[in-house]
């Protein structure tokens, strides 16, 4: 008895405990929430002790319903876990799709520089007059989200400009209520493929090999949900315009041939890292019309 008196004033005590509230959602494929769980206050076991005290005081057909709301409460806690487990497993990103925000933290510098010519840098600038130096990038993996459309996980990129585009996917369906995936046209190249796209293709249609910022494992060929990227308006595009540089990534070629050497790009976009995509945004240049004002700066000096 004196055992059980002591637990019995143990489970109140935890009773009490506010700190059992979990929220928690999962997302379906098309986005919706489909489990809610709440525990609030009083645990499963501090439901039982309470019950145990007042069980004897109850009538028959109170019992009775007693019993069969904690069997029914028992079964929904089981399925509920089982299909919690099982969804965890189909979705290895999906602690990172919750509660995310998109704000951005770095602080602008005008004066900073930047590693433009270092062979592995993410920064490093490509041309036909400035070819890679590199063939294949060992840090190269597959994309991995669930934010794509159809089969964007079969495209490749270099480890920390997947992380980012995946970020950068997840919030970019986010702001469509998740009616909108990005799909992918073209990703990581290496220079044998792109050799062979070279010996096939139209030249004004794919870079020489060396010279292609697909080689470098930075840059992809976005659309949206299967379509281009400028659709609906063009609100997908001015999205990226307006938010990808918090993750990274510049749209290359916007300025025509003139500025940026080739035709003009609304899917292209290259990982060049946050400082220098938010420093390429502020300042509203794209990255060969800033490349080539600091070659001619370090010419006259």
């Amino acid at each position: 008895m004196k055992k059980m008196k002591l637990l019995s004033l143990q489970l109140k005590q935890l009773s009490k405990n506010k700190s059992l509230t979990l929220w928690k959602s999962f997302w379906t494929k098309n986005g919706m929430t489909f489990f809610i769980f709440k525990f609030e206050k009083i645990s499963w076991i501090c439901t039982m002790q309470i019950l145990y005290q007042n069980i004897p005081k109850m009538s028959l057909t109170k019992k009775i319903f007693c019993i069969i709301g904690i069997v029914i409460l028992g079964v929904w806690i089981g399925i509920s876990s089982i299909s919690f487990f099982f969804y965890f497993q189909t979705q290895p990103h999906f602690w990172n799709i919750l509660h995310f925000s998109e704000k951005n933290f770095k602080i602008f510098d005008p004066h900073q520089t930047f590693d433009l010519f270092s062979p592995y840098s993410y920064e490093v600038f490509v041309d036909k007059e400035h070819p890679s130096k590199v063939e294949t990038f060992k840090d190269i993996r597959r994309l991995n989200s669930v934010f794509l459309y159809g089969d964007g996980n079969i495209f490749s990129l270099r480890e920390e400009a997947a992380t980012k585009f995946e970020l950068m996917a997840r919030a970019f369906s986010h702001a469509f209520k998740f009616q909108a995936k990005f799909s992918i046209n073209s990703a990581y190249r290496n220079t044998a493929f792109q050799r062979k796209l070279y010996a096939i293709l139209p030249h004004q249609q794919v870079a020489k090999p060396w010279t292609s910022e697909h080689e470098l494992g930075l840059a992809v060929d976005l659309g949206v949900n299967g379509k281009g990227i400028e659709t609906e308006g063009g609100k997908y595009f001015k999205r990226m315009q307006e938010n990808a540089y918090k993750y990274g990534f510049h749209n290359s070629y916007q300025k025509w041939i003139e500025i940026d050497g080739q035709m003009k790009e609304t899917r292209h976009w290259r990982y060049v890292g946050v400082d220098l995509a938010m420093y390429l945004h502020k300042m509203d240049m794209t990255f060969s019309e800033y490349f080539h004002s600091q070659e001619s700066k370090n010419s006259h000096n």
